[in-house]
């Protein structure tokens, strides 16, 4: 079994937010993406992976456009598909990509990026250069989970002030099965990340949690969109936690994300 070490490391990102390029999210994803592969010292021809997340309509068809930023970045030797989960789907685009790393030469990189939309924020876009090893932030573990109901869609909703309980429950439930799969409690954690700054919603979180220690930063992510994750990660990175780290994230349907970081001794560029 690999060590946290020897394990899928988010090596560079770059983000972007409140942008306007007339409705074409894979252009402004390959150019965040070109910047994460400049700081990451990683040239796209050597990519192995790409993962393309964010709006469901594109413009391309539906599902094609990894295969666009493929072309557009030049990286002929990767394998390249779309990854959905709405506003969690950069949780799951680094737990697919991390869990391929591993099949990959040691040395071996992977680029996660996308581009989605908000309402009366403009577009935003992301892209996260992951390596098998290496320096940076190291991918503990990933988590996804949903109500199971489309018709809870209204009352779960981020802008319900009604909703901040059931969503500090629903990311609470979450994070514990993160947890339990790497076996560390919730005290062990430095900072929380959540993606709605209410204080009911961290309230839930650590009742759900059962761990009154825990100080999450909520608040650090006002905005729910895809990318708002990253901008923790600028947080962490110009205030190491020196520790491990969990981000949340939901989406619609709902479904809940949790990723656990390790951010011991990281060396992190950006």
């Amino acid at each position: 079994m690999l060590s946290v070490e020897e394990g899928a490391t988010l090596r560079a990102w770059s983000h972007v937010r409140g942008v306007s390029v007339d409705g074409r999210p894979t252009e402004l994803a390959a150019r965040v993406a070109r910047e994460a592969l400049m700081v990451a010292g990683v040239a796209p021809p050597s990519l192995g992976l790409v993962v393309f997340t964010g709006d469901d309509v594109k413009e391309h068809p539906s599902w094609t456009a990894a295969l666009h930023l493929q072309n557009r970045l030049g990286a002929v030797r990767a394998l390249a598909f779309d990854v959905g989960f709405a506003e969690c789907g950069l949780h799951a685009a680094w737990k697919i990509a991390g869990e391929l790393l591993l099949a990959l030469p040691p040395g071996a990189s992977a680029l996660v990026a996308g581009a989605s939309t908000s309402e009366g924020s403009g577009m935003s876009a992301g892209a996260v250069v992951m390596t098998r090893g290496g320096g940076g932030p190291k991918l503990r573990a990933v988590r996804l989970s949903s109500s199971g109901a489309l018709d809870e869609l209204a009352p779960w909703s981020p802008r319900s002030p009604s909703s901040a309980s059931a969503l500090g429950r629903g990311l609470a439930g979450c994070l514990r099965l993160a947890l339990m799969e790497i076996s560390i409690p919730a005290e062990a954690l430095l900072s929380v990340a959540l993606p709605d700054p209410r204080r009911e919603t961290a309230e839930a979180l650590l009742e759900g949690l059962g761990s009154a220690h825990l100080r999450p930063a909520w608040g650090s992510l006002v905005a729910v969109d895809t990318f708002a994750a990253l901008g923790a990660l600028d947080a962490w990175k110009r205030d190491p936690p020196e520790g491990d780290v969990a981000l949340l994230g939901v989406g619609a349907g709902v479904a809940f994300a949790a990723t656990v970081l390790s951010w011991r001794d990281v060396g992190v560029r950006r």
